[in-house]
């Protein structure tokens, strides 16, 4: 395999230990194939010398207008290098237009993800796909698990990187279900359909 990555522009911003990258037209080209090409990318990235086997730490990740073409041999994050870089716990995900496209079908995904510190997760999804609007919502903590699901039809699974279980990957369903999920008491109700298993 042969990978190319290019890009029109790159700005910078913050100190020597706290840097700030905002790439303009970045793209990526896989065997003369794109891969995923993006009118901007941000990321915020921290460097700890002192920690010698994970010096690198993402803290910001903002895609705006592009898109990511999924191909069965393609794997955005390889083993080595998710080993070199430490996903902050106070991390911000954004996406802006993103489109994923997967065989003939496609999702636009907008939205923001936020992870405070370990076992948080704050989010606020939105998926279009064949003129339907699918949101998610939730607000999950060690203590207390709150969320808002509404899923059309679709395999959903497939959205998951490297999710690579033959049983579930290819499962089209639809979703709603609005609850809340704590220690000591829980709350669920929606409702669940799938056309195949």
């Amino acid at each position: 395999n042969s990978y190319t990555i290019d890009f029109s522009d790159l700005d910078n911003s913050g100190n020597i230990l706290n840097q700030n990258f905002k790439f303009s037209n970045f793209h990526v080209v896989q065997n003369e194939r794109s891969v995923l090409k993006l009118k901007e990318l941000e990321l915020g990235i921290s460097f700890k010398p002192q920690n010698f086997f994970q010096p690198v730490k993402i803290t910001n990740i903002k895609i705006k207008d592009g898109y990511y073409y999924n191909q069965s041999d393609f794997s955005a994050f390889n083993p080595s290098f998710a080993n070199f870089v430490d996903f902050s716990h106070n991390l911000s995900l954004s996406f802006q237009n993103f489109e994923y496209k997967k065989g003939d079908s496609n999702i636009i995904i907008n939205g923001d993800l936020f992870r405070k510190f370990q076992g948080s997760l704050i989010g606020q999804l939105s998926f279009l796909h064949d003129n339907n609007l699918s949101t998610l919502a939730f607000n999950l903590s060690e203590i207390s698990n709150q969320f808002s699901i509404n899923l059309h039809s679709y395999e959903w699974f497939g959205l998951i990187p490297n999710y690579n279980d033959s049983s579930f990957k290819g499962l089209t369903f639809k979703l709603n279900a609005v609850g809340a999920v704590q220690q000591n008491q829980s709350i669920i109700k929606g409702s669940f359909k799938h056309e195949d298993l």
